[in-house]
């Protein structure tokens, strides 16, 4: 209500909660960097293959299933599965909905072409994929610049293994000294 009347409380968890965003973004910006690098790596490659062969890049884009996916966020699953001539008719009913929604709601959002938002798209959510799978295994994997690992992915899920000061042995659990 009153800009001036917060609470001692209020003051103290707003830049609490930025720091601790700046900290998750410092932390992630390996992945991104990352992914980013190889994104701008295919794209020059397509780039490249595209001015050798007198092509748009779009081209390159939109071919093998997302032609599938722009379609059905443009005008919808087919309604029927159309007769073929002596061989099966493609249609569009195979493809998940999930991803020609997302297309249409950002095509929406955003005014882009259905090409255009599924590109944008997808590279957000594939940074976003990327960023996920580096937490996953972040404190799995060396240092930079440290060629022993740390702990194996696959520690203490097997039989047998050790893990946090416990041995898994054919289901029972032993204390290990450390």
């Amino acid at each position: 209500m009153y800009p001036h009347a917060t609470s001692p409380t209020t003051r103290v968890a707003v830049p609490a909660k930025r720091a601790e965003y700046a900290r998750l973004a410092r932390a992630s910006a390996p992945a991104l960097g990352i992914y980013v690098a190889s994104r701008v790596v295919v794209l020059m490659t397509l780039g490249v293959v595209a001015k050798l062969r007198h092509h748009a890049l779009g081209h390159y884009l939109t071919r093998w299933d997302s032609h599938w996916y722009i379609q059905i966020a443009r005008s919808g699953y087919a309604s029927a599965i159309p007769r073929g001539h002596g061989n099966a008719a493609q249609v569009n009913l195979g493809f998940f909905p999930l991803l020609p929604l997302l297309i249409r709601f950002t095509h929406w959002v955003t005014s882009l072409s259905f090409a255009a938002a599924g590109e944008t798209l997808t590279w957000c959510v594939g940074a976003a994929a990327a960023v996920a799978v580096w937490w996953l295994v972040r404190d799995r994997a060396p240092p930079l610049g440290d060629s022993r690992p740390r702990r194996r992915i696959g520690d203490g899920l097997r039989s047998g293994g050790e893990r946090g000061g416990h041995r898994v042995r054919g289901g029972g659990v032993q204390r290990v000294a450390q």
